[in-house]
C-alpha cells in the first residue's frame, strides 16, 4: 500500500467516525423524554443552524490559522464534548446550549475536511509535471471525495441502527457511543500530515472574511441561491424533528390494532 492509500484509508476511517450516526433516531424522542415540548425542540434545533450560520467564517479563518488538520482535531474533539453533555441534559436551557455548542463544532470539519484531502494531494502530486499533476490531482480528489462521502453515509446509516438499540438498553447510550467515535476520530487525525500548501499560504484574514460576507449580501445572484439553498434544506430538517415521535404513535396505534384483531 502507496503512502497516499495509506492517508487515504485513514481519511476514510476519519470520515466514517464523525457520522454520529448514533443519535440521529433518538434526539427528538430523547428531548420530548426529558420534558421538553415541540416548540422547545424546534428552538433547540434553530439554534443548532443558527450556531452554523454564526460559526462559518470565525472557524474558517481559525482553521486556516492553526491548520486544516488541527481545525478537523479540535471540531471532532468539541462534538465529543457535545454528545457527553447531551448524555446528561435534562434542562431547555441546557438543550439549547448544547444544540449552539453543537452547530458551532460542525462547522470545524465543514470544510477543513475537503481543503485538507485537496492540499494533502497537491503535494503528493507536486513532484509531477504540473499540468498533468492538476488533472490527476482533480481527478483523484473527486474519486476519493466521493468514497469518502460514500463511508460517511454508510457509518451513519449502520450506527443509526445500533443507536435504536441502544437507546432501548439506557436512552443516553447513543450519546455517548457518538461521543467515543468522534473522540476515536481525533486521534486518527492526528496521525494525518498538516499539507505544506497551509503553512506557504496567506492567511485568511478578517478583512477578507468581511470582504466575503459583504459579497454575499449584497450580490442578488450569490444572496437568492443562498436563500433558496436554505429554504429547501429547511424542509427536510424541519420535517425530520416529527418523524421519530409521529413512528412511535404509529407504533402504538398498530399495537392497539393487533390487541383489537386478537380480541376478536
Amino acid at each position: 500500500m502507496t503512502d497516499r492509500s495509506a492517508l487515504v484509508y485513514r481519511f476514510f476511517l476519519y470520515r466514517a467516525l464523525v457520522a454520529e450516526g448514533f443519535v440521529y433516531p433518538i434526539i427528538t424522542i430523547y428531548a420530548l423524554a426529558q420534558g421538553l415540548t415541540f416548540a422547545a425542540v424546534g428552538l433547540a434545533t434553530g439554534v443548532f443552524f443558527l450556531g452554523i450560520l454564526i460559526g462559518e467564517i470565525p472557524t474558517g479563518y481559525l482553521g486556516d490559522r492553526i491548520g486544516r488538520r488541527n481545525s478537523l482535531i479540535l471540531g471532532a474533539v468539541l462534538l465529543s464534548i457535545t454528545h457527553i453533555g447531551f448524555a446528561f441534559a435534562e434542562t431547555l436551557v441546557a438543550f439549547v446550549g448544547l444544540y449552539a455548542f453543537w452547530g458551532i463544532a460542525a462547522t470545524f470539519r465543514s470544510g477543513s475536511a475537503d481543503a485538507w484531502l485537496y492540499d494533502i494531494l497537491s503535494d503528493i502530486e507536486a513532484d509531477a509535471e504540473e499540468k498533468a499533476s492538476r488533472d490527476r490531482m482533480s481527478e483523484a480528489y473527486t474519486h476519493i471525495r466521493g468514497r469518502a462521502t460514500g463511508a460517511f453515509y454508510v457509518s451513519a446509516a449502520t450506527t443509526a441502527l445500533v443507536g435504536g438499540l441502544l437507546y432501548e438498553i439506557q436512552p443516553s447510550l447513543p450519546f455517548l457511543a457518538a461521543a467515543v467515535t468522534t473522540a476515536l476520530a481525533a486521534l486518527v487525525v492526528a496521525t494525518l500530515p498538516e499539507p505544506s500548501v497551509t503553512q506557504e499560504r496567506e492567511s485568511f484574514s478578517p478583512a477578507k472574511a468581511r470582504k466575503a460576507l459583504q459579497v454575499i449580501v449584497t450580490d442578488r445572484r450569490i444572496g437568492t441561491f443562498v436563500l433558496l439553498s436554505a429554504l429547501i434544506l429547511a424542509v427536510p430538517e424541519t420535517i425530520e424533528i416529527f418523524v421519530q415521535p409521529v413512528m412511535l404513535r404509529w407504533e402504538s396505534v398498530q399495537r392497539r390494532l393487533d390487541r383489537c384483531i386478537q380480541g376478536l
